[in-house]
């Protein structure tokens, strides 16, 4: 399923949690905001310009609610071998 067409799918959908750091979502993330589906985004960025992580405002304007993960939250998700 493609987030541009969940409204089609999923017609009484009111919001979507999206995970990502990718500006790439803005123009979906705005058409569904038009469509009246509210966007969450977690996301992890750091605030320091030039750094692996700073991250343009596009994709945090773009979206209802933005929710910052720190690096504590990914402490416990690293993977045994």
């Amino acid at each position: 399923m493609a987030l541009s067409s969940c409204r089609a799918d999923f017609p009484n959908i009111k919001k979507i949690v999206l995970i990502a750091c990718d500006s790439d979502f803005v123009p979906v993330i705005k058409m569904l905001k038009e469509k009246g589906i509210e966007i969450i985004l977690f996301s992890y960025y750091e605030r320091k310009r030039d750094t692996e992580f700073s991250r343009s405002h596009h994709l945090i304007d773009a979206c209802s609610e933005c929710i910052q993960l720190k690096k504590e939250d990914f402490n416990s998700c690293s993977l045994k071998k």
